[in-house]
């Protein structure tokens, strides 16, 4: 989350709320594509995907940027992994709760629930699928705070940036080497290098990104669409591999960079992005539960017969509500919680 009072983040702040709701739109998208009115051609369903690498993209930025204040001592490891676990785990693991309650009363029946699924899912780890199929991102977060903490030994933000790409890339090239299969593909995928893209504008000043914001910007909405038309795609779920990197990464680092010069307008629309940024995660993780009533919506009733380019807005809208009202009733106090008691606990000698 990013401070509110930062005046140097609200474009980046702005900019969350916009992947949350490209990732919110693509899969609504993907949802209308099963039922006889839909309307979306399979480029334009796929382009919304890369929501997630534009998330990427901003974690890397903001680990950096909030590890390494002006005027502040550089933030020890165990302070940045207790912040960012409780970031993470609590509201998900509502949500998860919440799915396997799904599970129990008999929806997601074709995704039966087993003690492996049960223990990867709570925890985040590589190898089994997960009972919220999104959380896959989530993985590749608390794999990428890891390393970074390691990195944060260094206390050094070059030192930082550097250890930490140099730690992923060796993994990356190792992996395949020391094992197969999911676990292995999960260590070697390309789309590590999003992070690090990320890390690597934080070291650049916003000063000499401001000349270039207009470019950036354009550059980076012109490359993710031409991608998402002309790379080869096996589905609509997202570009794979190296592919997504050059095609999607890079123009999202592009967009991300203009972002950084943002400012905070009087405009309904920014304010809007802002408040949606605010509320990104909790739209991301609680937007699942909005697929699933309206795949079962298509599929039970005759909605599945109407036009759903009238549909798709009208989805995305309430999940849109339904995520901004999870984050005030649940995820901020929640994290709120969390916070003063990691503050209040006898270990926390030193206060971030």
């Amino acid at each position: 989350m990013v401070a509110k009072n930062n005046s140097e983040l609200v474009g980046i702040q702005m900019l969350r709320g916009v992947a949350a709701l490209l990732v919110v739109v693509h899969h609504t998208l993907e949802i209308s594509n099963g039922s006889t009115g839909s309307f979306s051609p399979d480029w334009f369903t796929l382009s919304g995907a890369a929501g997630v690498d534009i998330f990427f993209v901003i974690s890397g930025f903001i680990m950096v940027y909030s590890a390494f204040r002006p005027r502040r001592d550089p933030m020890r490891p165990v302070d940045f992994m207790k912040r960012r676990l409780i970031r993470i785990y609590p509201f998900y693991w509502l949500c998860l709760l919440a799915m396997m309650s799904l599970h129990l009363v008999g929806f997601m029946r074709n995704h039966p629930l087993t003690p492996g699924n049960v223990i990867h899912s709570f925890l985040l780890l590589p190898g089994e699928d997960l009972i919220i199929d999104v959380a896959w991102t989530l993985r590749y977060e608390v794999f990428f705070y890891v390393v970074f903490a390691v990195a944060l030994l260094s206390a050094s933000k070059l030192r930082t940036v550097l250890i930490t790409i140099l730690a992923l890339a060796a993994i990356m090239l190792v992996s395949p080497l020391l094992s197969s299969g999911e676990i292995s593909s999960f260590f070697s995928s390309p789309i590590l290098i999003e992070f690090c893209l990320g890390a690597v504008l934080a070291l650049v000043p916003a000063q000499m990104l401001r000349p270039w914001t207009a470019v950036f910007l354009c550059a980076g909405m012109a490359g993710i669409l031409a991608s998402s038309l002309m790379i080869p795609a096996a589905s609509t779920n997202g570009l794979e591999g190296w592919a997504r990197v050059l095609g999607w990464g890079v123009p999202a680092a592009c967009i991300v960079a203009s972002s950084v010069n943002w400012i905070r307008g009087s405009s309904w629309l920014g304010q809007a992005l802002e408040h949606l940024g605010d509320a990104s995660y909790s739209l991301y993780l609680t937007h699942v539960f909005g697929m699933i009533a309206y795949g079962f919506l298509i599929k039970a009733t005759a909605i599945g017969d109407w036009p759903q380019v009238y549909m798709v807005p009208l989805v995305t809208l309430g999940c849109c509500a339904v995520g901004m009202v999870a984050h005030v009733v649940a995820e901020k106090p929640l994290t709120q919680f969390m916070n003063r008691r990691r503050a209040t606990a006898p270990s926390a000698a030193v206060a971030t």
